[in-house]
């Protein structure tokens, strides 16, 4: 089945969990009904954000291992690296995210403080600064940074609504030592 792409990168995003949670939520409920399974399953793409170097990121649903409303974050012409197994893909996972912030921090602890205050940012659903410097040669570029953990918080107010949803990478970033 042909994959369906929906262009969202010129959307302004609700600027509250419950509403940003919803719009999203909404945006899959808009999805025609499926028409089977396998080769038949029907596919979306919802193109978020468009970077340089003709990097998009976008989400993907539906998920490989959960089923209902969860989406794979994906960012189109970027490689993170795989948990130990020295793969690349291009979906960041909570864990890489973590270890790039800890990287960030030791490289200069003062810049990470403004980095920090942006995740924070991100954290409340308010508006975000992505142009920092201190960081260019050091892990995940910025700007790519910062809209994936946006967009795992959303990921994770969606598949644990009726738990901690954002707060378990949230958490772990202020675990960070």
């Amino acid at each position: 089945m042909p994959e369906t792409t929906v262009d969202l990168t010129n959307t302004k995003f609700p600027n509250n969990r419950t509403d940003l949670r919803r719009f999203i939520i909404e945006c899959f409920l808009n999805e025609p009904p499926g028409t089977g399974n396998g080769e038949n399953t029907q596919k979306y793409r919802y193109n978020i954000k468009k970077f340089a170097n003709d990097r998009i990121l976008y989400l993907d649903r539906p998920a490989y291992k959960n089923k209902g409303m969860d989406f794979l974050i994906r960012v189109e012409n970027y490689q993170f690296r795989g948990k130990g197994r020295g793969i690349k893909v291009d979906a960041p996972r909570q864990d890489e995210i973590v270890e790039d912030l800890c990287k960030k921090k030791r490289y200069n602890p003062k810049q990470y403080e403004i980095l920090k205050a942006e995740v924070d940012k991100i954290f409340r659903c308010s508006p975000y600064c992505s142009t920092m410097l201190g960081f260019s040669n050091i892990g995940i570029p910025i700007d790519i940074l910062l809209e994936s953990i946006r967009w795992l918080f959303v990921e994770q107010d969606v598949t644990y609504w009726h738990a901690s949803g954002r707060n378990m990478l949230m958490d772990a970033i202020n675990l960070i030592q």
